[in-house]
């Protein structure tokens, strides 16, 4: 096996591994890791291309061409995990809400589709929870209890004394409280 070939192999784990941590957590220097591993991709791709190239000339075989199809093959899932990822975020959302925190906060998103998606943030930090709902007038249960701040898979819409903010509380538990900021129902 070639260095290069052993380098795409090792740079290609490396960026699927990122991009599948993505779908769970983010942090605050996201950008510039990405920035990061894409240079060193296009570099490596760069440096490959030309010696493969270089090699094929001379050859004439298109297994010259190998370390450059797995920096390709690799960027291609990449590039499927991150837009799979970013599609599940984009669905439209049925309701949102909200319970900050000093430090950070829990966001819960109810997809239209009946999935939810459930961010809880700390400085420079968020973490992501995924599962499934039913709805019923004002209750909402929950496939599976989503995050140590949630105790219950039981919630419930219900409207502030003054009528214009409403709230989502867990029905038993901890009796945690979000505020709703979105409902489209």
């Amino acid at each position: 096996m070639k260095i290069r070939q052993l380098l795409a192999i090792v740079f290609g784990t490396t960026i699927i591994y990122r991009a599948y941590k993505e779908i769970y957590e983010s942090i605050f220097f996201e950008a510039f890791i990405w920035i990061l591993l894409i240079l060193i991709g296009a570099t490596l791709l760069s440096i490959s291309i030309f010696k493969d190239y270089k090699n094929y000339k001379q050859n004439k075989k298109l297994i010259n061409f190998s370390s450059s199809f797995l920096i390709v093959g690799f960027t291609i899932i990449t590039m499927a995990i991150l837009i799979k990822t970013e599609l599940n975020f984009d669905k439209p959302t049925l309701i949102a809400a909200y319970h900050d925190d000093d430090v950070g906060g829990v966001y819960i998103d109810f997809k239209t589709d009946g999935s939810y998606i459930l961010a809880s943030t700390a400085i420079g930090y968020s973490n992501y929870s995924y599962g499934t709902y039913k709805i019923s007038g004002n209750r909402i249960t929950l496939n599976k209890i989503p995050d140590q701040y949630i105790t219950s898979c039981h919630l419930e819409i219900v409207p502030n004394e003054n009528g214009k903010e409403r709230f989502m509380k867990e029905i038993s538990g901890y009796n945690f409280t979000f505020t709703v900021k979105e409902d489209n129902r």
